[in-house]
């Protein structure tokens, strides 16, 4: 009787966790649906108001993985901040 019991425990949990796993995926599905929408939503909006779009592609990973990165020039508003003074 204790055996049943405690298989129909086990079983029990499982389910728990199994609904729980389930509630998360869908919530995690509708999150990336959201944002695959919205990045549909931007990217229509600039193909039909905008003649050109420049994309710039940057070497994040050769930017982070040097560790001393020269000095940025100066701009020509942030004299009076200790930028080439």
């Amino acid at each position: 009787m204790q055996k049943k019991s405690r298989k129909q425990y086990k079983e029990f949990k499982q389910n728990l966790k199994r609904k729980a796993q389930l509630k998360i995926a869908a919530l995690h599905r509708r999150v990336a649906n959201i944002r695959k929408h919205a990045l549909h939503k931007l990217t229509t909006y600039l193909a039909k108001n905008h003649r050109v779009v420049v994309i710039e592609d940057f070497n994040l990973s050769g930017m982070l993985a040097n560790r001393n990165p020269p000095p940025s020039p100066p701009r020509r508003g942030a004299r009076g901040v200790g930028a080439g003074q």
